[in-house]
């Protein structure tokens, strides 16, 4: 693995209750998933809320709105292929969930017992430099918007 730096910023949510600014290890991407350079990130009113009132004990990094550029993939176990390349500029879906389930659209990942929500709850969120994010959850942003408008596409 060839990625410089080795650590980054985060946003982090505190057991008590408090966001700092931290110093952490950028994320290994598992199988299945891509390390994603986060280039912008947007703030909506669940973000807020988890901050000012937490959400089922969650502590870590926030966010999950974002666009930002694929820098490494780790293709799954399967061999499910995604349309997904290192260098492709995307947003993703906050939903997650195991990469066996074979949920491949947003009300399955929604509805699944197991899921993780991006910086809402069993996963960290996009609030940093880098993030890992399952490959379905990843969607190509066109070149002809914008990282403003690509922001708003994220999907959750």
């Amino acid at each position: 693995r060839d990625l410089n730096p080795l650590t980054m910023k985060a946003a982090r949510l505190g057991t008590d209750g408090k966001v700092t600014i931290s110093d952490v290890q950028v994320p290994t991407p598992s199988s299945g998933e891509a390390l994603i350079q986060i280039h912008q990130a947007g703030i909506c009113n669940t973000d807020i809320e988890i901050t000012s009132r937490g959400y089922k004990g969650f502590a870590g990094t926030i966010g999950h709105e974002f666009v930002g550029i694929v820098k490494e993939l780790v293709p799954s176990s399967g061999g499910a292929s995604q349309n997904i390349q290192v260098g492709m500029r995307v947003v993703g879906e906050i939903n997650c969930v195991p990469e066996w389930c074979g949920c491949r659209n947003y009300h399955e990942r929604a509805q699944h017992p197991e899921r993780a929500a991006l910086g809402i709850f069993k996963r960290d969120g996009i609030f940093a430099e880098y993030a890992t994010i399952p490959m379905v959850n990843l969607h190509p942003v066109p070149d002809a918007l914008s990282d403003d408008q690509a922001m708003l596409l994220s999907l959750w």
